[in-house]
């Protein structure tokens, strides 16, 4: 299972880039449902990902899955599979959109998934959110814009590897259904890694994604 582990040095980690080459497509399988075409090797390569000691790090600053839960993240590789996504593809930068892309289109709230701006994008990450946001859309749209995923869909991914700590990652219950009080914090979001944390700022009004025209 899942365990925090402690913070990376910040000169040591990662600079992750938005730079995402999008244009590498798998070309196995063309089915419907997750479970016609994913393979194996797939789900294992995304499993393989979260177990990175970046991402680790990342995963232990949602503490209410607020931006993490087994949905969400179970909606990533199969993002990954509508956009085609060889495994080399497989990257933190590709994570981070996706993850990005999915509270899109799942959540309401905007301050949480902010977190996911400087570790995608480093220490200057207020100057290049607007080229991330552009790359969001890309993945999107070499997606064909299937962003929904049904929980039937989610539940067949969990099914593939049924003990994966990932999957034990439940909503916080102070942040669902109709209850608004939860614990106060002390921080605010979002904080990045290290000690480099950036401070809140407004761009995480950022407008959602749209439809092109047709």
């Amino acid at each position: 299972m899942f365990q925090r582990r402690d913070s990376q040095d910040p000169t040591t980690s990662p600079v992750v880039t938005s730079q995402v080459e999008l244009g590498g497509c798998s070309q196995q399988g063309r089915g419907n449902g997750f479970l016609h075409f994913c393979q194996h090797e797939e789900l294992q390569a995304f499993l393989n990902l979260l177990e990175d000691s970046f991402v680790q790090e990342f995963l232990s600053k949602d503490p209410c899955f607020q931006i993490s839960d087994k949905y969400l993240l179970a909606m990533v590789p199969v993002y990954f599979q509508h956009a085609h996504l060889k495994l080399s593809k497989y990257t933190h930068s590709s994570l981070f959109l996706a993850l990005y892309l999915v509270n899109d289109m799942e959540e309401d709230l905007e301050g949480p998934k902010c977190e996911i701006f400087p570790w995608a994008l480093g220490r200057d990450w207020c100057l290049r959110a607007g080229k991330f946001l552009q790359q969001r859309d890309k993945l999107w749209a070499q997606m064909g814009f299937r962003a929904v995923v049904s929980c039937q869909c989610c539940e067949e991914v969990m099914a593939k590897e049924p003990f994966h700590w990932a999957w034990t990652w439940d909503w916080h219950p102070y942040h669902g259904g109709v209850q608004r009080v939860c614990p106060q914090v002390s921080f605010r979001l979002p904080r990045g890694p290290g000690p480099f944390a950036a401070p809140l700022f407004p761009l995480w009004l950022a407008p959602a994604p749209q439809l092109p025209p047709t």
